[in-house]
């Protein structure tokens, strides 16, 4: 089942292990507990997590705690996209990154 966009997290609640490594903040960091609508995922502001657009490049399906990547050789130029579909394959050499764009 999807939590509701919104939804946030009693403390220390977990619903499945994540590796460190998923989350792009330091271990001191808590990880992000609000469920954000499609297209936008937690960003970290200095101080709190909030909910954002997801930048170029990534994209969000919704209930979703961060944006995703688009795969490696592919790009997306649309802010906030909710789906992969918006990924499309590089056309020129080099425009793509090894984590995707």
């Amino acid at each position: 089942d999807n939590l509701a966009a919104g939804t946030t997290l009693p403390s220390g609640t977990e619903l499945y292990p994540i590796p460190a490594s998923y989350f792009p903040f330091p271990a001191e960091r808590s990880p992000p507990s609000v469920f954000c609508d499609a297209g936008s995922g937690n960003t970290w502001d200095g101080s709190a997590w909030t909910c954002e657009s997801c930048p170029q490049g990534k994209f969000s399906l919704g209930s979703a705690l961060l944006c995703t990547s688009c795969v490696p050789g592919t790009y997306s130029g649309t802010t906030g996209a909710t789906t992969s579909d918006t990924c499309q394959v590089c056309e020129e050499a080099g425009t793509g990154s090894s984590e995707g764009s």
